[in-house]
């Protein structure tokens, strides 16, 4: 059982999403004072001294895994190179249907 109330909980994953308190804050609808606050308790709480200490102790706690740097960035770059893939028979559609509009407007220049 994770040992936050709900605002500090919010206040932690809004962080973790935002990046940065005044944005969290003003997603949230709380003054950046509130969610510095919350902040500063829940890194009291779970014990960290950094905002990415308590985003790395919030989520080891909810998953039950360590957050990895390196494992992160293969994630992502695993997850980027699936989209490109993914992306690569949509573009060649999408060329496709475009040559075919350049080659119709050719033949009707050249008929007028």
């Amino acid at each position: 059982m994770i040992p936050l109330t709900a605002s500090e909980t919010d206040a932690v994953l809004y962080l973790a999403e935002h990046e940065v308190v005044k944005v969290a804050a003003d997603k949230r609808c709380v003054s950046e004072h509130t969610e510095k606050n919350q902040i500063k308790s829940a890194m009291a709480k779970l014990g960290v001294t950094t905002q990415i200490g308590l985003i790395k102790e919030f989520f080891r706690l909810i998953y039950g895994v360590e957050f990895n740097l390196m494992d992160a960035r293969q994630l992502m770059a695993s997850c980027l190179l699936i989209f490109f893939l993914s992306t690569l028979s949509v573009t060649d559609q999408i060329n496709r249907m475009a040559r075919r509009g350049r080659r119709y407007e050719v033949e009707l220049y050249m008929t007028a």
